[in-house]
């Protein structure tokens, strides 16, 4: 019985897991790419180079980031492609193209994409780990918490009608936070993994080769 209702848990919290994945991974790539295109910014105002301005203000495009960030690369030269193809139908690109800052451009985008496979299948061990660990384990010190915190108040103390009422919805309202606490370790663990990779990519490639354009 227990076992019919845990395997269609168990695939559901796994497919939620993977959904929280994608979706941080979507969202610190975007903010990795923008990071890095203003940093790349800054250098080119210090060096007061117009054109590679203007060219990373083109390349700083949320719908463009968007697509760059939805595309699965088999190499280094099919992100160059992306890049160089909206290049030439959104900007003039013969003034203001620049091989250095495209091409690493482009391999901090496929590295960056590279590294996110370290944090796919994240899910099974977060969902193991929160849910059907110490899911269960949380819940019902919870429950006995409040139980027994309930059966002992009205055990020492006499109870009107309101009073127990109160003492009922306020364990249950109690019951309900642990539960929506408990739910939300796990996209925050997710979140917190992917941040970090991300982050510490972009602080890696920002001491080894952004200064390099």
């Amino acid at each position: 019985m227990l076992r019919k209702f845990l395997k269609p848990f168990k695939r559901w919290a796994f497919k939620r897991a993977n959904n929280y994945t994608f979706y941080y991974i979507n969202l610190y790539n975007k903010k990795y790419i923008v990071k890095y295109l203003k940093k790349i910014k800054k250098i080119s105002l210090l060096k007061n180079n117009y054109n590679q301005i203007q060219l990373l203000d083109k390349l700083n495009n949320i719908e463009f980031i968007h697509i760059l960030n939805n595309n699965n690369y088999e190499n280094i030269e099919d992100t160059l492609n992306l890049i160089n193809s909206y290049l030439v139908n959104n900007s003039d690109i013969v003034n203001l193209y620049d091989y250095q800052i495209i091409y690493n451009f482009s391999v901090y985008i496929y590295n960056l994409k590279e590294i996110n496979k370290k944090d796919i299948g994240l899910d099974h061990s977060k969902v193991r780990e929160y849910w059907l660990k110490r899911g269960p384990r949380i819940f019902i010190a919870s429950s006995v918490l409040l139980i027994a915190n309930y059966i002992l108040y009205i055990y020492f103390k006499e109870l009107d009608s309101n009073t127990n009422y109160y003492l009922i919805l306020i364990n249950i309202i109690a019951l309900l936070l642990s539960l929506y606490m408990l739910y939300y370790r796990l996209p925050d663990s997710i979140e917190s993994t992917v941040a970090r990779t991300t982050h510490d990519y972009y602080v890696k490639y920002k001491k080894t080769e952004l200064y390099i354009v």
